[in-house]
């Protein structure tokens, strides 16, 4: 009889590879837009049935989740809260020393943004590096790939999931996964990437960074949710691709989904600064505007918030809320303008636009420019 398994299902069981998974605590900021994705997955499992549709909405609310884990940015577009990059800084810098060191390192990651903003910390710090997307041609991958195995000085390389299909990055000894990888396509894409393991590497390290406490801690946590339900969640980009889940998936699901709950309104921790006033180290301003899009902005603005116990606290819940309402604002106003654009063929002044939000009379006011002429929308919900 022949057992086929896969290379994911049998790395752990090789004797060249060590492997770590790093836990990485969150920031309060992406601790809250945890809370209201998961508030929203609730509300969507909690339906008596769950459409295509819904499983392709439950699907964006878990890759927001994940987004939020690597960075605020990937949500936001502004703020760059990142504990994860601060961690990947003082594996590479202190725990690797790459400069000293004769390693090269992968570094992956599902995302196009957060592979720049990596890039912008690296060249921070004058590491040499490569960077390698899906949208490159096969040519310059290849050049890129080269420049990794032959040039001494270049000792990571970067790439997004894309990136890698296709290609062998076997001349390395490190692979740093920045978001785990969770379904079961991800998982052979990546370690298939890495080739026949000890041949060309006598030791291989794979390190996973993972958020405490979120949804990255599925797989590696005793959950009740199978690799099959997982890839049902994880691996699907649009409708068409959504599978049924069935009504004991869905159970599962829920279960899973109150624990990570209750774990998020279980965390304590100290007053902080907002997340724009604390960027992630090595971090200057952000500007990726032509990269892929963000996931869809919160649809829950005003609750699952951390219990008030002092002033304090309350300030900072505020503080949170109106960030989360700015949030949402700006990308209605996005929205508006692109409509404005489509139907008069004129654009909206967007760069003086100005938002205010009064907590305590729940006003918002909406400032900007249209053909030279001041528009003021005041909403009151």
């Amino acid at each position: 009889m022949l057992i086929r398994r896969q290379k994911h299902e049998v790395i752990d069981e090789l004797p060249t590879v060590s492997k770590f998974d790093i836990p990485v605590k969150m920031h309060p900021a992406q601790i809250s837009l945890h809370k209201i994705f998961v508030a929203d997955a609730l509300d969507l499992v909690n339906k008596n049935h769950l459409s295509k549709y819904d499983v392709q909405q439950l699907a964006g609310l878990a890759r927001n989740m994940r987004m939020a884990c690597n960075s605020t940015y990937l949500i936001d577009n502004s703020t760059n809260v990142s504990p994860k990059l601060e961690e990947l800084d003082h594996i590479l810098n202190g725990k690797l020393d790459i400069r000293q060191s004769k390693r090269r390192v992968v570094i992956f990651t599902e995302w196009k943004r957060m592979m720049n903003i990596i890039a912008k910390m690296l060249e921070n710090n004058k590491v040499d590096f490569v960077e390698i997307t899906e949208d490159m041609p096969a040519k310059n991958k290849q050049l890129l790939l080269t420049k990794f195995k032959d040039d001494d000085e270049c000792k990571i390389l970067l790439a997004t999931d894309g990136g890698a299909d296709g290609l062998n990055f076997t001349m390395a000894d490190t692979i740093i996964n920045f978001d785990a990888p969770l379904s079961t396509s991800q998982k052979n894409l990546r370690f298939g990437s890495i080739g026949d393991f000890g041949k060309n590497m006598p030791n291989l390290t794979i390190i996973n960074l993972i958020s405490d406490d979120s949804i990255e801690t599925w797989p590696t946590q005793q959950s009740g949710l199978d690799q099959n339900l997982i890839d049902k969640i994880f691996a699907i980009q649009d409708a068409d691709q959504a599978g049924e889940i069935t009504q004991d998936g869905k159970k599962k699901l829920k279960d899973e989904l109150e624990k990570l709950s209750d774990k998020l309104n279980a965390i304590k921790y100290q007053e902080s600064t907002p997340a724009q006033a604390k960027p992630a180290t090595g971090q200057m301003v952000l500007d990726f505007s032509d990269d892929d899009p963000g996931g869809p902005i919160p649809k829950k603005q005003t609750n699952q918030l951390i219990p008030e116990t002092t002033q304090g606290q309350k300030q900072t819940q505020n503080k949170v809320r109106k960030k989360e309402l700015q949030m949402a604002l700006k990308s209605g106003v996005d929205f508006f303008s692109q409509l404005i654009n489509i139907s008069t063929g004129k654009s909206v002044d967007l760069k003086g636009k100005d938002i205010n939000v009064d907590m305590d009379s729940g006003e918002i006011v909406i400032k900007f420019k249209f053909s030279d002429t001041p528009i003021s929308n005041t909403v009151k919900p």
